[in-house]
């Protein structure tokens, strides 16, 4: 999610919100050598697979699918 506030979810987030904050977990992980953010980046990394991976071509979108829009990117 892009946005979260007050229990209520926004805008859905984009891909590269999801890399940036795997970079900073894998960082986390290394400065800290606490394995609970290796395990929290790779959960994401199998939501971020889900959300954006288009598995025939092995292809990535930028967002997530969207029946309000008529292209994706």
């Amino acid at each position: 999610m892009r946005r979260y506030r007050n229990g209520t979810a926004g805008l859905a987030a984009q891909l590269a919100a999801y890399a940036c904050l795997l970079a900073g977990l894998l960082e986390r992980n290394q400065a800290s050598h606490d394995s609970r953010w290796l395990a929290w980046s790779q959960e994401l990394t199998e939501t971020q697979m889900a959300l954006f991976c288009f598995e025939e071509d092995f292809f990535f979108y930028h967002s997530v699918e969207d029946p309000t829009l008529t292209v994706r990117m």
